[in-house]
């Protein structure tokens, strides 16, 4: 009839159902499912169950009428649906090249304000931890005076692994600090910009790091 995949048989049906012989049973329930499969009434040999037929009839029609309205709205929201995606204009290239980047720019923003720099506790407890011969205060102050960033002005993402790189600049003397030049040697040396200092301290710091993980 409409094409739905069962047939529902209520529980109120169920003393009259018992009430009929098994012979009589067997027929009107295939009677039942016939008519909900092919639309063509049962000819029973009973006026009994003819009668028993007509008040399961108006449940199976009703139940079809309530499926195929059920179906057809479906099918007609998938059909607005698909007309929506049709209508909608699709992003050029160039748009999804710019999102791309609005998103991995949100995401940067994203990790690099869930950094937070540690406490001088956390840096003290840190180089009693590994063993380090650096002032915490003054490591503390020199990171918080960059801005915990390096002369590219990414983040410094790992403060221990940065704390270990001063540590060893600061045993090999290459950290750069503010005391002045004495006036003796400032006629033949290079007076450097801000940015380059801070250049030369990364590439050292880089190198020293390097040597840590090599050995």
């Amino acid at each position: 009839m409409s094409g739905q995949p069962g047939l529902i048989l209520y529980l109120e049906d169920l003393a009259a159902l018992e009430k009929l012989p098994d012979s009589q049973y067997k027929a009107f329930v295939c009677g039942l499912y016939h008519y909900a499969l092919e639309g063509a009434a049962p000819a029973f040999d009973d006026v009994t169950l003819d009668a028993l037929f007509v008040l399961f009839r108006a449940k199976i029609d009703r139940d079809a009428t309530k499926y195929s309205r059920q179906v057809a709205q479906r099918r007609e929201a998938s059909a607005q649906r698909w007309k929506s995606d049709r209508m909608r204009p699709h992003p050029t290239a160039s748009e999804c090249i710019q999102t791309e980047s609005e998103s991995v720019k949100e995401s940067g923003t994203e990790v690099q304000s869930s950094l937070s720099p540690p406490s001088l506790s956390e840096i003290e407890a840190e180089i009693r931890r590994a063993g380090l011969q650096i002032d915490a205060a003054r490591f503390l102050a020199d990171c918080e005076g960059e801005g915990w960033k390096d002369s590219r002005g990414e983040p410094v993402r790992d403060w221990r692994k940065w704390l270990r790189g001063y540590a060893a600049l600061t045993r090999a003397g290459t950290l750069r600090r503010e005391e002045k030049t004495p006036t003796a040697l400032a006629f033949d040396q290079r007076r450097y910009s801000e940015e380059e200092l801070r250049a030369i301290t990364d590439k050292n710091m880089a190198e020293a790091l390097a040597r840590i993980e090599g050995g």
